[in-house]
């Protein structure tokens, strides 16, 4: 089972969306700073989830390509 197609799964990114990709840009540098670090992160995992769902992905290509890149 796919994380973003089960029921949880859904309601886990939906609530990371709305907690963390908020309106990232405010007077204060160190705020928006902050905001646009989170964001990113919930910007990985949704990155992440669709590669993963994508009919063209390999895994051990991905693998190969991080050990050559040193990840």
């Amino acid at each position: 089972m796919h994380f973003d197609m089960d029921v949880n799964g859904q309601r886990i990114l939906e609530e990371l969306t709305v907690r963390f990709k908020r309106n990232a840009f405010t007077d204060n540098e160190r705020e928006t700073c902050r905001r646009l670090g989170r964001a990113e992160v919930v910007d990985f995992i949704i990155n992440r989830i669709n590669t993963a769902n994508d009919p063209r992905y390999d895994e051990s290509l991905e693998l190969a390509h991080m050990e050559q890149n040193n990840e």
